[in-house]
């Protein structure tokens, strides 16, 4: 099956946007993802780019005090807030306009998640590992090796396989005590309340037991 790409065109209130961002005091840097990078084109700031991923690289050497991220969800905002912990970091959504600022304790409480995690792997008897068959989010080998270190320690595990992750999939599985997930992890981080199981990165589980 062959599988094309095509861009995906995101029309947003550019004006509202740039008026949001000036209105923001201070030395501040501004990052996206792919989706709305033609934001950028039109916010006049002296630090601006992409973050891909986990990949904040664009903030290195930015010495300001606050980083606005444009975009749904708290993945990528997490991730610069961790990385810079001594940055201002707030969340501009493109769809509803609404400005938020992430707090140590958002951090905190993701962080205690990481916690939990552990316990979570620790007492699960059946645990469902997720895998994305999507480009840059396929991490089969690494699913099996976490498959063959849990079945070790007398897990039953399962693998479930998915181009679009749905949560209500899981609603036809019963006695899964915990899923896995080797897909992008902004899942786990933005998504994991749909689960109707616990849901944990599959960073958590590297660190218990590869």
């Amino acid at each position: 099956m062959n599988v094309i790409y095509a861009p995906i065109t995101f029309k947003a209130d550019y004006e509202k946007i740039t008026k949001l961002v000036d209105d923001i005091k201070g030395d501040k840097a501004v990052v996206t993802v792919s989706q709305f990078k033609s934001v950028l084109e039109k916010i006049n700031v002296k630090v601006k780019g992409l973050v891909l991923g986990c990949d904040a690289g664009v903030l290195e050497n930015f010495k300001g005090g606050t980083v606005i991220f444009i975009g749904d969800g708290l993945f990528h905002a997490l991730n610069i807030k961790n990385s810079y912990p001594d940055k201002k970091v707030l969340t501009l959504n493109p769809y509803s306009m609404a400005l938020s600022e992430i707090t140590d304790n958002d951090i905190k409480r993701f962080k205690l998640r990481e916690v939990l995690g552990r316990e979570w792997v620790k007492n699960a008897k059946s645990v469902g590992i997720i895998i994305s068959t999507k480009p840059g989010q396929n991490n089969t080998r690494k699913a099996l090796e976490i498959k063959k270190e849990l079945e070790k320690i007398g897990k039953n595990v399962y693998l479930f396989m998915f181009d679009n992750v749905d949560p209500d999939e899981f609603l036809n599985f019963k006695g899964l005590d915990l899923l896995i997930n080797t897909a992008c992890p902004r899942i786990t981080m933005d998504d994991f309340e749909k689960f109707p199981v616990r849901i944990i990165d599959l960073t958590i589980v590297e660190k218990i037991l590869i």
